[in-house]
């Protein structure tokens, strides 16, 4: 009978023995990501607040001490400036504002760069030899500058007698400037400016300051100069030349080219080249005498 007894508790141990072995064996039912979550969850909730917030902005962006709520930096930026949204593109804008408007520098080269053209400094001068002619209907002669159009810039020297209304009695005067200075509409001051004597038989000499009548300084360029001269009555002749005033401020040197006109009047004949009068004016040259 004992021995039974023993028997049976062994068995009751081994079968207890075995039920623990199954009970640690046996696999646990997943858990879904739900009750994961849920479980983070319950167990952030458990924690004090505190620990979970990570600061990864700068300090300036945090908010006051004494404040009860800890809120994120997102929060923080969105509060302290609730009406400004900047986008990309404005922020672009606002780094680069030369960018996005004209830049000042530029309208001020641009004005520098009208408001100061090239000046030339030194001035022209216009040689001849001059022979005074005895008689009438003579020695009348004009020196003047024009502009590679044509318009004229400057008138330096004519005798008085046809700039001061000579003209109108005798249409031959140096007839050419007459016309192309406007005589007639000039002032008396104006007249009075360029008229001078009839000069003695000496060589003579006009020099040209580069202004025009206005009084502004003339461009770099090509000029023509001209020295019309009455030899008698009818009888013209019209030296003309072209001086170029470089802003590189190298002199230069022209010579002028004469053309006669021979006409007789009545009982006048007509002059040659064989004539006295052609000695009237000659050798006429220009010359550009740039500044030191």
């Amino acid at each position: 009978m004992k021995r039974t007894l023993v028997s049976i508790a062994s068995i009751i141990i081994v079968v207890l023995f075995l039920l623990m072995l199954v009970c640690t064996c046996s696999p646990q039912p997943p858990v879904s990501p739900s009750q994961s979550e849920a479980q983070l969850t319950s167990q952030n909730d458990s924690q004090p607040q505190s620990t979970s917030l990570e600061i990864s902005s700068p300090p300036s962006s945090l908010p006051p001490q004494g404040g009860d709520q800890v809120t994120s930096p997102e929060d923080s930026q969105s509060q302290s400036s609730p009406s400004r949204d900047i986008s990309p593109s404005q922020s672009e804008v606002q780094s680069t504002p030369n960018d996005a408007s004209p830049s000042s520098s530029g309208q001020t080269d641009d004005a520098s760069t009208t408001s100061n053209p090239i000046v030339v400094s030194g001035e022209v001068v216009i040689t001849f030899d001059y022979v005074r002619q005895s008689g009438s209907a003579s020695n009348q002669y004009a020196v003047w500058i024009e502009n590679a159009e044509g318009k004229l810039i400057k008138t330096l020297y004519a005798t008085r007698w046809t700039a001061n209304g000579g003209y109108k009695t005798r249409p031959d005067s140096i007839p050419i400037w007459v016309e192309r200075s406007s005589l007639s509409a000039l002032s008396s001051a104006d007249v009075d400016a360029v008229a001078g004597a009839t000069p003695r038989t000496v060589p003579q000499s006009y020099a040209w300051d580069l202004t025009g009548s206005d009084g502004e300084t003339a461009p770099p360029g090509e000029y023509r100069y001209f020295v019309e001269g009455t030899l008698r009555w009818k009888n013209q002749v019209l030296y003309s030349g072209i001086i170029t005033i470089g802003a590189d401020a190298v002199p230069s040197i022209s010579e002028a080219v004469a053309e006669y006109t021979f006409e007789g009047d009545g009982n006048r004949p007509a002059l040659n080249e064989s004539s006295p009068e052609i000695n009237m004016l000659s050798s006429v040259a220009a010359e550009f005498r740039p500044e030191d």
